[in-house]
């Protein structure tokens, strides 16, 4: 995906997390939303709603049978923050930088009915990053994993 002249727009991050739930999330799969409903971010906002549907199809795909999946936003003194985290079996820590790798798969023996082709996170980092945002992700305890993004708040423009 290309990502050159993206110009960001004020985004309301509710809206585009609702958009994003109701294509990859099922009514009877076990999700719990906690999102700032006034939270607007700078973003591109089809990258913004590709990246989120990325991060809840994986959570969906290697961690929805395992509780449920947890989608938060909102802000802090570092800007703008949304989560998606899962109770699955996570990432092993030497693949957490791994894993937004363009084709990168952590078990090689599946196939794309099984895992994918590799490219969901790779996805995901591009999209962040075209909208001048950061993406990580991180182990839970006792078990799960947690993807994260930070965006600016449209807020923080100039003279707004």
């Amino acid at each position: 995906m290309q990502a050159l002249d993206v110009k960001p727009v004020e985004v309301n991050v509710a809206e585009t997390v609702g958009r994003a739930l109701e294509r990859e999330i099922s009514p009877s799969m076990d999700v719990a939303v906690a999102v700032d409903p006034k939270l607007r971010v700078l973003a591109e906002p089809e990258y913004l709603f590709r990246a989120i549907s990325n991060i809840l199809r994986n959570a969906v795909r290697y961690a929805g049978y395992a509780g449920p999946i947890r989608v938060a936003v909102g802000s802090d003194t570092d800007g703008a923050w949304i989560t998606v985290s899962d109770s699955g079996p996570g990432v092993p820590e030497d693949s957490l930088e791994e894993i937004f790798a363009p084709f990168y798969r952590l078990d090689p023996a599946r196939t794309e009915e099984t895992g994918g082709v590799g490219l969901g996170l790779s996805i995901v980092r591009t999209c962040v990053e075209a909208c001048g945002g950061t993406v990580r992700c991180r182990n839970l305890k006792p078990s799960g994993l947690e993807v994260g993004i930070r965006l600016q708040p449209a807020n923080s423009l100039s003279g707004t």
